[in-house]
């Protein structure tokens, strides 16, 4: 289980590398091509929070898995559902407040 953790704590510091690195870019990741960006500096912001927020919650679970030896697999088979759920977030936001919309 120490190997896992190991690996958890180095992708989320992988991508918080990667997240501050590009703070510019728009990083939309859903399967509907029909988005319209309407205040990008305030969406882009927004993201880089949730990148941030993502990768320290991955850091800390990593770290929770590193130190909790006899954890049941089922948690670490949940571990990478995270990022998914935290991009569905990042759009469900951004559309309430009006940072993208969808035609």
């Amino acid at each position: 289980m120490n190997i896992v953790g190991l690996a958890l704590i180095v992708l989320g510091i992988i991508f918080l590398i990667y997240s501050i690195m590009s703070k510019n870019k728009v990083n939309i990741y859903n399967r509907r091509n029909n988005l319209i960006i309407i205040n990008k500096h305030k969406f882009l912001k927004l993201q880089l929070y949730f990148s941030i927020f993502t990768s320290v919650c991955v850091i800390t679970w990593g770290l929770i898995i590193y130190n909790l030896p006899n954890l049941p697999n089922i948690y670490i088979l949940l571990s990478p559902l995270l990022f998914p759920f935290m991009n569905s977030i990042i759009n469900q936001i951004s559309r309430i407040k009006g940072y993208i919309k969808y035609e």
